[in-house]
């Protein structure tokens, strides 16, 4: 295929995959918890300035009543893309994801064209772009989603370090695989672990040739004896104490420590707090009451189940967590990559572009070392741990597509073409019917079914979010002088606080959590997914319904406070336990720090209020 075709063509399939991520991104948008935390946060360094970002990422996990954190690298970026479109609007934190989500297809071209021709690599490229899972971790805000991208370029730059003929040219590289590595880590902790194990597998593989070659040994025990002989240690030497070994290393090492230096200064001003929480990590991690064969026999059966996901946009039947339908097509997709990877690595052994043989190298240690990291925590797996291995289903397939073109005689495109348009066809099905739910879930109340990337599929977005943000804001511009009231399940009341702040009326309109916020209160505005008026379990005796309004999943309930006397006594009642227990402990949690706070420039942003749109 000529460059000019493979350019349109390319344009045509970022242009679908940019169509599918981009499609009602506003409306259909989800804003929970984790998002509305995150606006939170970063709105005023927007407004203000950067000196109020944060030197910490989002939280990973919860160790010992105190949070283990990620870098900071994801905030900065939603942070570089609500200034570049001056605006705090929810929508606008995604278009990071977005934007990577996009990329995403053109690298994998770029990555498949080291070893495929042109037209087979685009067809691994379309069939990406049409990814159910890929599309949905697109379509929003969360750090994970933007990890198959920094995986991806990663990889990339690994190989071209591989095969690079020039020191200026290898020393590019590698800077740009420090640089994808360091901010790729900072995205997800299982990033960090797969990236680390992979990069330094590829580089003691890429020495160990060097050094084969240079021996001209061909065993692994011939090579070791060199490596141990006088004349070996006097090679290894002249490496490592070279000019361009320790010029390497020490750009590799100021690319590190300028992405993660918010990470160190952080752990310098509070005790080196989020580090030992890492290394606290290790203990904990993983189910302590499960044997290795129990684990190992698991992360087989969520492997399987995985890759079937990622490849179809199907999961398992429900109620068959060990479905042989999904996990078989899972396992047998990732053993048959194994097979041609090694039939590949043979063909390609004395091949004189270098990244050809490195190429399937990199990807058995990449698909291989991923299933053995899982093991410890194959109880644990949910599909966001698998977003370092997101492209690898259209890396197996662009194989496929090219062992049939070698059997081939003509039209092999036209195809090859539709082979992959088949292939892709359960992907298309989910998309259609994800985007169904999203359409129909606007306007009714129904249970979802597609929505596979967080714990609450209730099917509420932005849009739904924001129908009922303003129908607080006019039932309370109808009594200008009084103040309106509302509870949320918890996943939504920063979301609401927020959405509420880019509307100047987080000061009129406020959250009600429990009961002693519920005393001397009238009226109260419950938000929950059900067309019954239940509110949480400690306000519901005291509530009773009035009249409610419909947004799609979500529903307004307008509700009087009644048995006023009862709620005193309950009230009454609870403080005299809490008086008679005594001060609780509280949870020990180490401060987050800004830049503010290592350069002084505190200006009583502590309680975070936004006061523009």
């Amino acid at each position: 295929m000529s460059r000019k075709y493979t350019f349109s063509f390319l344009f045509i399939i970022l242009l679908l995959g940019f169509a599918l991520r981009f499609y009602n991104h506003h409306q259909w948008l989800f804003f929970k918890w984790d998002q509305g935390r995150d606006a939170i946060l970063l709105a005023p360094a927007v407004k203000y300035g950067p000196e109020h970002l944060p030197l910490l990422g989002p939280r990973a996990t919860k160790i010992e009543g105190d949070y283990l954190r990620l870098g900071p690298a994801y905030y900065y970026v939603q942070y570089l893309t609500a200034k570049i479109f001056r605006s705090v609007q929810p929508p606008v934190f995604a278009y990071s994801d977005l934007f990577f989500g996009v990329l995403t297809i053109w690298l994998l071209y770029l990555f498949l064209h080291l070893y495929f021709s042109r037209s087979i690599s685009l067809l691994g490229a379309l069939f990406y772009s049409l990814s159910f899972l890929a599309v949905q971790y697109s379509r929003f805000s969360w750090n994970p989603n933007s990890v198959p991208f920094f995986t991806l370029l990663t990889f990339y730059s690994l190989l071209r370090f591989a095969g690079a003929k020039t020191f200026k040219s290898r020393l590019g590289w590698l800077s740009l695989w420090a640089l994808a590595f360091a901010v790729a880590s900072q995205y997800h902790f299982f990033a960090f672990f797969v990236l680390t194990f992979v990069s330094a597998s590829f580089f003691v593989f890429y020495f160990w040739r060097e050094i084969t070659t240079f021996s001209k040994k061909k065993d692994f025990f011939s090579t070791l004896k060199f490596i141990l002989s006088q004349r070996g240690l006097r090679y290894l030497l002249r490496k490592i104490f070279s000019r361009a070994f320790i010029f390497s290393g020490a750009i590799i090492l100021l690319i590190f420590a300028f992405v993660y230096s918010p990470v160190i200064i952080s752990d310098y001003k509070t005790g080196a707090s989020n580090t030992k929480l890492f290394f606290k990590m290790f203990s904990e991690s993983g189910r302590a009451d499960k044997t290795f064969t129990q684990k190992l026999l698991r992360n087989f059966r969520q492997q399987g189940d995985n890759f079937c996901l990622l490849t179809t946009g199907f999961k398992h039947r429900a109620g068959h967590k060990n479905d042989p339908l999904t996990v078989g097509f899972g396992l047998a997709l990732l053993f048959s990559f194994w097979l041609i990877l090694k039939k590949e690595w043979e063909l390609k052994r004395n091949y004189p572009e270098k990244f050809k043989f490195y190429f399937p190298v990199l990807l058995f240690i990449w698909s291989a070392g991923f299933f053995l990291i899982t093991i410890p925590a194959s109880y644990q797996l949910r599909p966001r741990y698998f977003v370092p291995v997101f492209t690898l289903p259209a890396i197996i397939l662009t194989f496929w597509l090219s062992l049939l073109d070698r059997k081939l005689v003509k039209h092999n495109f036209i195809i090859l073409l539709i082979l992959t348009l088949l292939a892709s066809f359960p992907n298309i099905y989910n998309l259609g019917r994800w985007f169904k739910e999203q359409k129909l879930s606007q306007e009714h109340s129904f249970k979802t079914y597609h929505t596979l990337i967080l714990k609450h599929r209730d099917g509420v977005t932005l849009g739904q979010l924001e129908r009922a943000r303003d129908y607080l804001i006019e039932e309370q511009n109808n009594s200008p002088s009084e103040k309106l009231y509302y509870n949320t399940p918890t996943e939504y009341y920063l979301p609401f606080i927020y959405l509420l702040a880019i509307k100047n009326k987080n000061e009129k309109i406020l959250p009600v959590r429990d009961l002693s916020e519920l005393a001397g209160k009238r009226i109260i505005y419950v938000i929950n997914t059900g067309a019954d008026k239940s509110a949480g379990k400690q306000l519901k005796p005291f509530l009773r319904r009035i009249s409610y309004r419909q947004f799609g999943q979500l529903f307004v309930h307008k509700m009087t406070v009644v048995k006023k006397e009862e709620l005193q006594k309950r009230l009454a009642e609870r403080n005299r336990n809490l008086a008679t227990k005594g001060d609780l402990a509280t949870e020990k949690k180490t401060k987050r720090l800004f830049w503010r706070d290592i350069f002084g420039t505190d200006d009583d942003l502590d309680e975070i209020l936004i006061k523009s749109k």
